[in-house]
């Protein structure tokens, strides 16, 4: 994850099919996250204009572990690829660290990145 020092404000989302939606049709500040279960989805690209990623983190008790991170592209993507991927980063075993991570709910969040 690159912008291990952000604030993120956090939606929950009901299921896989409601966060492809956002992340497929929407672009999203820097300080965007999404939590589907045990899982976080945070906005780790460096600005609206690029591709949108966002880092797969497995909520523990103790910590945030990274296991995947997701390109969004528009080339050749669908929202229907887009949920494969979803489902498969929260398969994922992966463990590419522990990470401190900085939350807060969407309807509190306030910073430079979405003011």
């Amino acid at each position: 994850m690159v912008h291990h020092d952000r604030i993120y404000g956090v939606t929950e989302v009901p299921d896989v099919k409601t966060l492809a939606n956002q992340l497929f049709h929407y672009t999203w500040t820097g300080c965007t996250g999404y939590q589907l279960c045990q899982y976080l989805f945070l906005n780790d690209s460096f600005s609206e204009d690029s591709k949108q990623e966002f880092a797969v983190f497995r909520i523990t008790e103790l910590d945030y572990i990274k296991i995947k991170s997701i390109t969004i592209s528009c080339r050749n993507f669908t929202e229907h690829h887009l949920e494969m991927a979803l489902n498969a980063a929260m398969e994922s075993k992966l463990n590419m660290g522990m990470y401190g991570l900085k939350l807060e709910s969407a309807e509190e969040h306030q910073c430079d990145l979405c003011a």
